[in-house]
């Protein structure tokens, strides 16, 4: 967090540009916020990548949506949205392009969200839907907040316009994401083989269709 800092404040002049620093105060305060209120859950979250000990201790817990939770999946989606405008859009900002981006994601995400929750409901599979979507998003969260978003930063301020290593980067995350998927789906096998058609459905609808319509939707605008 301190290096992410140290790096905005050495990075070139940035009189002219508001809306891209008012974005970034406003992460690290929240980021910040966080590791000063609640110290302990941070730092598990942040060694959630590597040790499953972090989702091992919630699944036994009731899952529910808590503030941290909060905090951190919509800071990634701020850090997702300044990636994915810089990425396609490049150096010249546009608040209100950044805000459709954001907002296009948003919807997708809580749209699969009500939508999963729904099939959890209607197969009687709440309980490992519930812990699917926390899984997934505390992923999807990470990588937002200590990848996506400090990479967009130095692409921005850096004024970096390697297009093959900005999307060299989402493949290779879009590579580790699916293998996170992958080994939480290998832990639930027992409950997954005997519907693996389903799986397949499942994933091609709600887990690449979302996203290629996203990017679709934004290259068109």
């Amino acid at each position: 967090m301190f290096q992410i800092i140290k790096l905005f404040f050495t990075l070139r002049s940035i009189q002219d540009h508001s809306w891209v620093v008012g974005i970034t105060l406003l992460l690290l305060i929240a980021i910040a916020s966080l590791k000063w209120i609640r110290s302990t859950y941070f730092n598990a979250f942040l060694k959630s990548f590597l040790n499953k000990n972090f989702f091992t201790k919630k699944f036994r817990e009731k899952i529910r949506i808590e503030i941290p939770e909060v905090i951190l999946f919509s800071s990634s989606l701020m850090g997702i949205s300044l990636f994915i405008f810089i990425l396609i859009n490049g150096l010249e900002f546009s608040i209100i392009e950044f805000l459709q981006i954001l907002f296009l994601l948003v919807f997708i995400i809580l749209s699969k969200y009500i939508i999963e929750k729904i099939i959890g409901d209607l197969f009687k599979i709440s309980a490992i839907i519930n812990k699917y979507i926390f899984y997934k998003q505390a992923v999807i969260s990470w990588f937002g907040v200590f990848c996506l978003f400090p990479l967009a930063l130095v692409i921005y301020f850096q004024s970096l316009e390697s297009y093959l290593f900005m999307w060299s980067v989402v493949g290779l995350l879009a590579l580790v994401y699916m293998i996170k998927i992958s080994s939480f789906l290998v832990s639930y096998q027992n409950y997954i083989s005997p519907h693996w058609l389903y799986l397949i459905l499942y994933i091609c609808t709600f887990e690449i269709a979302p996203y290629l319509i996203l990017f679709n939707i934004i290259k068109i605008n």
